[in-house]
């Protein structure tokens, strides 16, 4: 655990709570990751071949996310454009929380803002799914 504080920065976390608020950011973190998937995957109903779209979908994730860099190490624009998506809730928060770089009422207010951006984001997936359903016409029997 040493060795990975000195190279990296990163320790576990010694109080309760952030293991407890960790919890709940890593649940809102893969809700909104399922979220994300299930709203790229209704451009089916659309398209005739949505692996494009899907693809990239995944490819603006896993950067916008913070796993291939860390959203903190982005420039200021890059950081600006990652802030207005939804992609740094859903690893970026749960590693801060978790690392004890974001503590308290900041770790708290990280949440909120994953519970917002998770909410949008079924929101959004509910009314694409209305619409694509209210469109379909299935044939055969």
């Amino acid at each position: 655990m040493l060795v990975g504080a000195l190279t990296t920065g990163l320790s576990m976390p010694s109080s309760p709570l952030a293991y407890l608020l960790g919890s709940v950011s890593v649940a809102l973190g893969v809700s909104l990751s399922f979220a994300g998937r299930f709203l790229m995957n209704l451009a089916a109903f659309w398209l005739l071949d949505y692996r494009g779209v899907v693809t990239l979908y995944m490819l603006v994730s896993l950067v916008l996310s913070g796993l291939v860099i860390p959203v903190h190490w982005f420039p200021g624009w890059l950081g600006v454009l990652a802030d207005l998506t939804f992609f740094p809730s859903i690893l970026q928060t749960p590693v801060d929380v978790l690392s004890g770089r974001s503590q308290g009422t900041e770790a708290v207010g990280l949440l909120v803002v994953q519970g917002g951006w998770l909410v949008a984001v079924l929101l959004a997936g509910r009314l694409v799914l209305a619409r694509a359903t209210a469109r379909l016409v299935v044939q055969g029997g």
